[in-house]
């Protein structure tokens, strides 16, 4: 580039001479301009060579090592960023009109750990073999401190129900093959009530559908039928647990 430069000046002075043509100095001016664009192509291949990350992360693993011929567009490095962590699921199609981006979400790692997190995504396509919807959570996860790519549950509380929290064997049938649990009014006479299974879990399910106070039937509902009067027990005090254990010695 300093040698175009000064052939140049040098043409410039000879032609306002009249010792130069204006095609040699169009010739000179041309041969700076390529120069001057090679060295900058040069200097950004120079650049290149020097690897910068694209965002601040961790750097995970290294996949080359010094001395290495590397081809263009190989991969050399995996860096991870997962502050925020983001963290995807899908949700079925009859739910998709009730979650929206910006709900909360409470979501519970393989590790047992728990975070607090945001819907920032859902999808407005489905997954056409699940009819699945994706949706997408982020967590702000300072200092990386929640591992990414682990087993995540996400729950998202899109309405809320009361529900009663029973044991699934108290579940029956009613004679039109209705899902329900008996119980016992005021008069002690023996109720079928429909309910709705809201949620379940390891240690019991939550019921829907039902008052908020009402005594179920806990034992022998499988020997009552709804009409019947019967002559409840409260399980809870502690005269009715003394009841049980002196019938069943006396049946010993």
């Amino acid at each position: 580039l300093d040698q175009r430069q000064k052939k140049y000046q040098a043409t410039a002075v000879l032609r306002k001479k009249g010792f130069q043509t204006r095609d040699a100095l169009k010739e000179a001016k041309s041969a700076l301009e390529a120069a001057r664009a090679a060295l900058q192509r040069v200097e950004r291949q120079l650049g290149d060579t020097i690897i910068r990350a694209p965002f601040d992360g961790i750097l995970e693993e290294r996949l080359v090592d010094v001395g290495d011929y590397l081809a263009i567009g190989q991969d050399i490095a995996k860096l991870v960023d997962n502050s925020p962590l983001k963290i995807s699921g899908s949700i079925p199609q009859n739910l998709i009109g009730k979650v929206k981006a910006g709900d909360p979400v409470a979501v519970r790692f393989a590790t047992g750990e728990t975070a607090e997190a945001s819907l920032i995504y859902v999808s407005v396509s489905g997954n056409t073999e699940t009819r699945t919807f994706r949706v997408e959570a982020e967590i702000p996860n300072a200092n990386s401190a929640l591992p990414s790519g682990v087993s995540a549950e996400l729950r998202i509380r899109y309405e809320t129900v009361d529900a009663h929290f029973v044991s699934p064997a108290l579940l029956s049938l009613d004679t039109e093959g209705q899902l329900g649990i008996k119980t016992v009014n005021d008069a002690n006479v023996v109720e079928f009530r429909p309910v709705e299974i809201v949620s379940s879990g390891s240690n019991g399910i939550w019921l829907a559908g039902l008052p908020p106070e009402i005594r179920v039937i806990t034992q022998g509902h499988g020997f009552v039928e709804p009409g019947q009067t019967v002559v409840p027990v409260d399980a809870s005090k502690p005269a009715a647990i003394a009841r049980r254990a002196e019938a069943a010695k006396a049946k010993e």
